[in-house]
């Protein structure tokens, strides 16, 4: 009795304790925000490195288990028949996947950036020294088009001769030149961002190399102060998590690969002109869901229109075709199952996401918000299995109350 007495004190002792800390730490973030957001990006900017050898760890994974499973491990099986030297196995296979995958991932960037920046380059000073003859061709379709009445006309040259002179005098103002120093500008940025990314890179090898090591490290604290069952909740959520997120990000990353190279081959058969640059404009945006197809045509419409209004419209009904495409037959080939959200939810977590955090809310918003729906849907099965009630919705459409003695479902007529 005196031991029951006792358990509940500290009971009550914890929860004002944690009441206490709770209104402290509301007042601070009240009348001290800026000081605690202050500290949070400071702390923030410490760990920088830290998270990005997790994301590239993350990135770099599949990759590195590819060579490790599939190509080293089974090399040096046939080498080393000595089973006692199985860990020196291991280890090896590790390092030369990790070497490969590092190899392979500088290969592609440094070959994708020697093709595509200097087209990129070409194509913008082809844009820049054409165009006033790009806007001379625009102008005269328009007037032959909407130039009816002499007001449409009066309209049109008028505006063309504004955005003429806007034009040529951002170009001739020192436009490049301003590019040049805006770039001077952020330089400091850059080294920090490259500092970053070659720390993060080096923490990424640690973590991939030990990972197994690290993971059991972190199983075995976990079911040291918790218990079992509470543990064993979290690490399903924590592998349900790993699969949307794996599953997400590498299918969207091939898919927007696809449909820039099939834009690209399209384009080309087509002769329309900037290919290149539009069509990583298309691949890119693709990566954004729901909205990336717009983000990405748009501009690119633009841009065609100011050269040939006539390809903008082909343009724009092959763009229409091709999401088609992607969106019923490529995407659900290489993604597989859906991310399990109905489009209205797609299209709030887009906003949500896309509002609190910009591009890259819209990029991870969706996997995001998949989890926390999941995470939400099972906590809402397990309280009505609980209370003995249907988990289907459908059960609840007619529903007028539940009979608080039977527990019955009650309907209207």
């Amino acid at each position: 009795m005196k031991e029951k007495m006792q358990n509940k004190y500290v009971a009550w002792g914890i929860t004002a304790f944690c009441t206490l800390a709770a209104l402290v730490i509301l007042f601070f973030i009240l009348y001290r925000g800026n000081h605690i957001m202050n500290f949070i990006l400071t702390i923030f900017n410490i760990l920088k490195p830290f998270v990005y050898g997790l994301v590239i760890a993350y990135l770099m994974n599949p990759l590195v288990l590819f060579f490790d499973k599939n190509v080293y491990i089974i090399l040096l099986d046939k080498i080393i028949k000595n089973p006692k030297k199985k860990q020196t196995k291991i280890k090896i296979s590790r390092f030369l996947s990790l070497f490969t995958s590092t190899f392979v991932f500088i290969v592609v960037l440094i070959t994708c950036f020697s093709i595509i920046i200097p087209e990129i380059v070409n194509s913008l000073q082809t844009l820049f020294s054409n165009i006033n003859i790009y806007l001379s061709n625009s102008r005269e379709l328009l007037i032959k088009v909407f130039g009816g009445s002499q007001a449409a006309r009066e309209f049109i040259n008028d505006n063309y001769g504004l955005i003429t002179e806007y034009l040529n005098n951002w170009l001739n103002s020192g436009a490049l030149d301003n590019v040049v120093t805006i770039l001077s500008n952020g330089i400091v940025g850059t080294l920090r961002f490259l500092y970053n990314v070659i720390i993060g890179y080096i923490i990424s090898i640690y973590i991939l190399f030990d990972k197994e090591k690290f993971k059991a490290q972190i199983k075995k604290i976990l079911y040291t102060f918790f218990s079992n069952d509470r543990i064993n909740i979290i690490l399903e959520n924590v592998r349900y998590t790993d699969s949307i997120f794996g599953n997400f990000f590498v299918g969207k990353l091939i898919d927007s690969l696809i449909v820039g190279i099939i834009c690209l081959i399209s384009m080309l058969i087509l002769n329309m002109p900037y290919a290149l640059i539009i069509s990583v404009i298309v691949g890119i945006t693709n990566i954004i869901p729901y909205f990336g197809p717009f983000i990405g045509a748009i501009p690119s419409a633009v841009l065609l229109f100011i050269v040939d209004p006539t390809k903008a419209v082909i343009f724009l009904i092959f763009i229409f075709i091709l999401q088609q495409i992607d969106g019923n037959i490529i995407g659900p080939k290489i993604l597989g199952s859906k991310i399990g959200l109905s489009s209205f939810w797609v299209l709030f977590s887009l906003l949500i996401f896309g509002g609190l955090f910009g591009v890259v809310g819209m990029i991870i918003g969706v996997p995001i918000f998949s989890i926390l729906y999941s995470f939400v849907n099972g906590l809402i099965k397990r309280r009505l299995a609980a209370k003995k009630l249907p988990e289907d919705s459908k059960a609840y459409e007619n529903l007028a109350y539940v009979d608080e003695h039977t527990g019955k479902l009650v309907y209207n007529k």
